[in-house]
């Protein structure tokens, strides 16, 4: 698979590990403002794993996902100064869809 057909299949799969982070958010008592974020980087978080696998280190899962956690801690330090809200709001329910997501790999 190359890298445009793995492209290819993450719209779907981006568009639910939003609604997906969305969801622990809500679970966890995430303030409004901080929504979006929480499910930019879900997204982010799991689309990085995704090509990852798919692309450059096919049968690495726990390589991937420690990139795509380590994106989404650094891009959740970056949000944190733009919404006022401490990162671990929207960092870890960003980062539990990166955990459910590694049961469809086996």
């Amino acid at each position: 698979m190359n890298f445009f057909d793995a492209f290819a299949l993450l719209a779907e799969r981006i568009f639910w590990s939003m609604w997906v982070s969305i969801g622990f958010a809500l679970l966890f008592n995430t303030p409004r403002r901080a929504l979006w974020v929480t499910a930019l980087l879900g997204a982010i978080g799991w689309s990085t794993k995704f090509l990852l696998i798919k692309t450059l280190i096919p049968d690495q899962v726990v390589i991937a996902s420690f990139v795509g956690a380590c994106v989404v801690g650094f891009l959740g330090m970056y949000f944190a100064h733009r919404v006022h809200t401490p990162p671990m709001v929207f960092t870890i329910p960003a980062v539990k869809i990166g955990r459910a997501s590694c049961r469809e790999r086996v």
